[in-house]
């Protein structure tokens, strides 16, 4: 099974001090695990790691840069979610003292009982 993904680490030629994404608790070894997989191979620009950000871990910042197609790709992202239509009439001051009266402001919950004696 093909995914046509590239592994974007290794598509830009970088020295292995701008490479290595872990370091060791005793700063002996450095190792590059934090990966870029990307799907489209001509929207990747760069991916380098952010060398003077300190994360409070002893993994690197990895970013990448990508380039979009301002027609399909990046519409994508402009798409809204529809809103939510609120019936503020079922929380007027007289419904919710009613549904108070008759418990249904309980529903669900259990009554708490006092323990039986043995």
């Amino acid at each position: 099974m093909s995914t046509k993904t590239i592994h974007g680490n290794s598509q830009f030629q970088k020295p292995p001090s701008l490479r290595w994404t872990w370091e060791s608790s005793g700063g002996q070894f450095h190792n590059e695990i934090d990966h870029i997989i990307f799907n489209r191979k001509y929207c990747l620009t760069d991916v380098s790691i952010v060398p003077n950000f300190y994360t409070g871990s002893d993994h690197r910042l990895l970013r990448a840069k990508f380039r979009f197609s301002r027609q399909r790709q990046a519409a994508k992202f402009t798409k809204k979610s529809p809103r939510t239509a609120i019936n503020w009439d079922l929380y007027t001051p007289r419904r919710l003292l009613g549904r108070h009266r008759h418990g249904q402001h309980r529903r669900g919950i259990l009554p708490l009982r006092a323990p039986s004696p043995r």
